[in-house]
């Protein structure tokens, strides 16, 4: 039946065209560019068009209804969690949700599947909702551009409109040479600024599928080694554009950017990812340095999806990987000295091996005191991680450890487990949290929630959905509601924090649980507790958590504090 309506539609168009012809219409005007044809053509695209987006702003204002309906004086939800890919899709009859809602500058981009045609949507503030479906720029792998429009400065960047643009500033960057600038015709301006010193902009979106690609300041020379090159100081603004299907396989510390120091990176959009290799991985940066240099690092407004995958180095004589996977992270690899981060989102798996976390594996800064009050160089602001994170030592669905940072107002929906592989079961895990796995020094975590759920499958020496460790920091109002579940043994779990250390100001407050804990009671959990597993410091004995509570079932653990002892 399907062949012989296929077989009656082709007649039909035929039969149409033939009619036309005999009435006196051209060929031309039936079947070409500007035909009856092709104008009906346009005419049927359009309507479907304006009827997916129709159905799109339909469900985007039901999720919005359903915000404010709900909303309440004490929630800690935002309009952002309720403009999800699971949300939108329930209010939606014909269409699927590919991909997004990703947030970025302000803005809302969705990819939407409706009878066969896939439409890009932004929507902005004020839930406009504007078509941007365009075909991505690909690249042959061979092509590069001979220069960049525009003057390499803040007020006109040099111009990235192709993925021809994109090598050749990679390309610049590693060898530490000068842009051509250049007009919008393509003549030479004169305007040539060394790449690493240099301002850029991405103005259409990019696929590089099916392209052996490596990260930006990085070109492989003939003879198989390779030019590095650090983005020194400048910016890259993404447009809000998307920058798909990357895949590196490098064996040395990257990111989608090697290294930066003083630089922006803003308002760009990763998607599908697949970094490996062996060694530190981040998806925007693999290493953020500064030394307190100024001005300090920021990347804002940026969207990860993909996976990374740090193995290490396998000893064969030890036969298993050694810790040289350290620092994996959905947007930063480690961070040394002060970066700002703000209103990013990762959707990310993320595995390694030491220092693993869903945003960055290892934070590391400076914390001031001015006028009486901590200044923190590293500040992490309004960030989202979902995805998984799979590590064995300091792993958590945010931070894997790190020191001298704050956190306000950050979500973590990732799920994180034990390695289970025996090339790792070298010995036990420990340090896992949903949020932070170890703060090794005073850190600042306030407002912020863990949704998703801890699967230990090994013996591990510290686990807690907040904190795994914290030797100084201070927690304030943050909540979990996902569960803790231990296969084998523990030293020391948490249903709040795994292990606190309430010296040098350490302090914990207004956080809470509902999640449950679940342990196997054949196996050995040391000490536990319902807030905390272990409490250290100067006055552990006395020590009194403040509006600190759990809710949730705890497989018998009684005690708030599980262990107390003084150091």
């Amino acid at each position: 039946m399907k062949k012989h309506s296929g077989i009656t539609l082709v007649a039909l168009v035929i039969t149409i065209i033939v009619l036309l012809i005999l009435a006196g219409v051209s060929i031309s005007l039936t079947i070409g560019n500007n035909g009856v044809l092709s104008q009906a053509s346009n005419a049927v695209i359009a309507n479907k068009d304006a009827a997916a987006k129709e159905e799109l702003a339909m469900a985007w204002a039901a999720a919005t209804t359903k915000y404010w309906s709900e909303k309440t004086a004490d929630s800690t939800k935002t309009l952002r969690d309720y403009l999800t890919k699971e949300e939108l899709q329930k209010n939606l009859t014909g269409g699927t949700i590919v991909e997004g809602p990703i947030y970025t500058n302000g803005q809302y981009r969705v990819k939407y599947e409706k009878d066969g045609q896939i439409y890009t949507y932004t929507i902005d503030a004020n839930n406009n909702v504007t078509n941007v479906t365009g075909n991505a720029s690909t690249w042959d792998g061979t092509t590069v551009s001979e220069g960049l429009i525009g003057e390499g400065t803040e007020a006109s960047p040099y111009l990235i409109s192709s993925v021809p643009d994109l090598y050749y500033m990679s390309e610049k960057m590693s060898k530490w040479e000068n842009i051509t600038g250049l007009n919008p015709d393509r003549t030479a301006n004169g305007c040539d600024v060394r790449a690493n010193y240099s301002h850029y902009k991405l103005t259409t979106d990019l696929s590089l599928k099916g392209q052996e690609w490596l990260p930006i300041g990085v070109t492989r020379k003939e003879d198989g080694t390779f030019n590095s090159g650090t983005f020194y100081e400048g910016s890259f603004d993404g447009g809000n554009h998307e920058i798909s299907d990357v895949t590196i396989n490098y064996d040395s510390d990257y990111g989608f950017f090697l290294t930066f120091i003083k630089v922006t990176i803003k308002n760009l959009i990763l998607t599908n990812i697949d970094f490996s290799g062996k060694g530190s991985i981040g998806g925007i940066s693999g290493v953020s340095m500064t030394w307190n240099y100024t001005p300090v690092p920021q990347i804002s407004n940026c969207y990860v999806s993909g996976k990374i995958r740090s193995t290490g180095f396998l000893d064969t004589t030890l036969d298993h990987y050694t810790m040289q996977s350290w620092c994996v992270g959905g947007l930063a690899a480690w961070t040394d000295g002060p970066v700002i981060i703000d209103n990013c989102t990762v959707d990310v798996d993320v595995f390694g091996h030491y220092y693993v976390g869903g945003l960055i594996g290892q934070a590391k800064s400076t914390c001031t005191t001015v006028d009486g009050v901590d200044v923190f160089g590293t500040r992490i602001t309004n960030c989202t991680v979902n995805g998984k994170v799979t590590g064995n030592k300091e792993v958590a669905g945010f931070i894997g450890s790190g020191y001298g940072f704050s956190m306000n107002n950050c979500v973590s929906n990732a799920d994180v487990e034990t390695v289970d592989s025996p090339l790792y079961n070298s010995d036990s895990a420990q340090n896992f949290s949903g949020l932070v796995g170890q703060a090794e020094g005073k850190v600042w975590v306030e407002n912020c929630r863990y949704t998703g759920n801890i699967r230990i499958n090994k013996d591990i020496t510290i686990v807690g959905p907040i904190a795994g460790v914290a030797y100084v920091g201070t927690f304030k109002n943050c909540t979990n509601t996902g569960n803790i579940t231990c296969t084998q043994n523990v030293t020391s779990l948490g249903g709040i924090l795994g292990y606190f250390n309430n010296g040098t100001n350490g302090l914990a407050t207004g956080c809470s649980s509902s999640g449950n804990i679940i342990v196997d009671t054949t196996k050995n959990v040391r000490y536990s507790g319902r807030i905390v597993g272990t409490l250290g410091g100067v006055d552990a004995a006395t020590f009194v958590f403040t509006n600190c509570t759990n809710t949730g079932t705890s497989n018998g653990i009684t005690e708030d504090i599980g262990r107390r002892y003084t150091n």
